[in-house]
């Protein structure tokens, strides 16, 4: 129903007369500001505590009653605690700073009460309110040095709301008499606005799954393209120890005679060695450590193979496994 002039001013009055009864003229005339100490909230819980906690900083009777001053602060603190409420929905993880206790201040001659967070701001720890990245832009590389992948992408939509991730002070001024409220931050002061963070936050986390998923698609692709360029060649001291560990006799240093010597033998091994097959494996598992599978056939007469297995973002050796190809080939199909 829409609330016409006449009801507001019912409205208007029938405040007035409840805080007539409460002495009125003496609310007027109070002055009076809450002590503050250094103070810091991890949660809405602490926080409501808090500003719930609030007393005037001398020992006096207030005009109104306890109850009556714990709906001014419940008033005051409204604004923010719907968005503090969204916060909480969306299961981020955040927490709410300030490092002077909030201060609840009335002037004498003045019907309004102000209550102020000063160098306040929210902290969250995944960073909605700053710039976003383009899903559509992702390049991904890996570092050698500490093993890993990193990507990068260009911004997408840099939002106004960052404001919230910044310290400043809020003012929030309730005037008991009119039950109107004012703020340093406009925008704090719409219903509306928590509704517009609500989606906010919405779309910032399915930025992020698109983002991850785009993330994983090009180490993905990097590692097919890795596995790709790689040879047979690629495993010199591989086919060096099969050679050693087979055409060398017992007690011998260089002179392997069956084969002409250690180069001959090697070379040897070298006319049979295939690179039977190769595939990146364990991106299903996590997406940014894959793993390299080779197959290699190293002697079609003795029926050996290897199977290489590199986690290659381990800083460990390569794995090696030895068997007959019809083995290793098992072991490769299940990997």
């Amino acid at each position: 129903m829409k609330r016409t002039a006449e009801m507001a001013l019912a409205n208007l009055e029938m405040r007035t007369a409840k805080l007539e009864e409460a002495e009125y003229q003496e609310w007027v005339d109070m002055d009076f500001k809450t002590t503050s100490r250094s103070f810091e909230s991890g949660s809405q819980k602490d926080l409501k505590a808090t500003i719930f906690q609030l007393n005037p900083g001398y020992d006096f009777d207030l005009p109104l009653s306890g109850k009556g001053m714990k709906s001014i602060v419940t008033s005051l603190f409204r604004p923010l605690k719907r968005i503090i409420e969204v916060l909480e929905k969306s299961g981020m993880s955040f927490k709410v700073v300030f490092k002077i206790r909030p201060t609840l201040i009335k002037k004498s001659g003045s019907e309004e009460v102000t209550l102020t967070f000063e160098n306040f701001f929210l902290c969250i720890y995944s960073s909605p309110f700053k710039v976003w990245q383009d899903p559509n832009d992702v390049e991904a590389n890996f570092d050698y040095k500490a093993r890993r992948f990193y990507a990068t992408a260009p911004p997408s939509l840099n939002h106004s709301l960052e404001w919230l991730n910044k310290k400043q002070d809020w003012k929030i001024t309730y005037n008991p008499i009119r039950g109107t409220l004012n703020s340093n931050i406009p925008l704090l002061l719409k219903a509306s606005f928590a509704k517009a963070l609500s989606k906010h936050l919405k779309d910032y986390q399915e930025n992020r799954k698109l983002i991850s998923k785009a993330i994983h698609e090009k180490i993905a692709s990097w590692s097919e393209d890795f596995v790709k360029g790689y040879s047979v060649e690629k495993f010199d001291m591989l086919v060096e120890e099969y050679a050693e560990d087979n055409y060398r006799r017992p007690h011998e240093d260089e002179d392997w005679h069956e084969y002409g010597g250690r180069e001959s033998a090697v070379e040897h091994v070298w006319e049979n060695v295939v690179l039977a097959d190769k595939k990146v494996s364990g991106l299903e598992g996590d997406p940014k450590r894959p793993v390299f599978l080779f197959l290699i056939d190293f002697d079609d007469t003795k029926n050996t193979a290897a199977l290489v297995r590199w986690d290659f973002t381990s800083l460990s050796s390569r794995d090696v496994k030895w068997g007959t190809l019809e083995k290793m080939r098992s072991l490769y199909n299940k990997s």
